[in-house]
């Protein structure tokens, strides 16, 4: 037998209104607390080192003890081994509680059944170990989320220094196409991946990456600006016909009119280029 109850007048009762409506008293539910059981001591018979008892709380408020001498249930639990759960039959009337007589669970505290004792600690120990593993996820994925960011920035750190860097150097027409070339080849690749690398950092990286100029070159590259709305570059060229028709796309990049202005020695052009709108 698993469930026992016992007839109200085999235990204990005592009901406690000093406290009432008091934000301690409205949580109190199960084992009664050593100082609730010295405030009703003078309702009760037997001191209360030799009583075992618990406590709920009324709707109204009001304490209600349901107390059991210590010896008598260590007798029940030596008669009954497998007993899970012990509560009164009936809640006496005189108290006025409205209280349920189930919520005078008197197996807790010392006298909880093992049995439960196990399946609870085993319930937190899963639980701790879901929150260990929860967090060690956590923390791999933020680590690998600083890693790749750091990485990203230190790449684009790089690739700006090297666009700062080119200064005035001189580009050939065959070169601006190769520029214009890889850029759309970088793009194309960072489609593909994680995480997607912008149109203005596959600028950069090919404008990095382009080799020293030869000595036909005729055109000049003076300045660079790049963000991710906007390219903007001015250059010097003496023949810029020919320059503007050797200018490719720029894959999801929008080229608008140039402008050009006559110099004693070559002709000043400004190139922009706007972020596409998508469809």
């Amino acid at each position: 037998m698993n469930t026992l109850t016992l007839p109200s007048s085999s235990l204990h009762w005592a009901r406690i209104d000093d406290l009432q409506g008091s934000p301690s008293s409205r949580a109190l539910q199960g084992a009664a607390p050593e100082g609730l059981l010295h405030i009703a001591q003078s309702d009760l018979p037997l001191p209360v080192e030799s009583l075992h008892g618990v406590c709920s709380v009324t709707p109204s408020g009001h304490i209600v003890l349901c107390l059991i001498e210590r010896a008598a249930l260590r007798n029940l639990l030596e008669q009954h081994p497998a007993l899970m759960s012990l509560s009164p039959a009936e809640v006496p009337a005189f108290l006025g509680t409205g209280i349920a007589p189930h919520r005078f669970q008197l197996l807790v505290g010392a006298f909880e059944p093992p049995q439960l004792v196990r399946t609870r600690n085993a319930r937190y120990r899963f639980a701790a170990a879901l929150l260990v593993l929860a967090a060690c996820l956590i923390s791999v994925a933020l680590a690998r989320r600083t890693i790749a960011h750091s990485h990203a920035a230190a790449a684009w750190d790089a690739q700006a220094h090297s666009a700062r860097t080119l200064g005035d150097q001189t580009l050939s027409l065959a070169k601006l196409q190769a520029l214009a070339a890889s850029a759309r080849d970088l793009r194309e690749l960072a489609s593909r991946h994680e995480p997607k690398t912008d149109a203005t950092q596959a600028l950069a990286a090919a404008l990095a990456a382009m080799p020293s100029p030869s000595p036909d070159d005729h055109a000049a590259l003076h300045s660079l600006r790049i963000t991710q709305t906007d390219i903007q570059a001015r250059l010097a060229a003496t023949n810029p016909e020919a320059l503007l028709q050797s200018l490719g796309e720029l894959e999801g990049w929008q080229r608008l009119a140039p402008s050009l202005a006559s110099r004693p020695e070559s002709t000043q052009i400004d190139l922009r280029w706007s972020k596409a709108q998508p469809p």
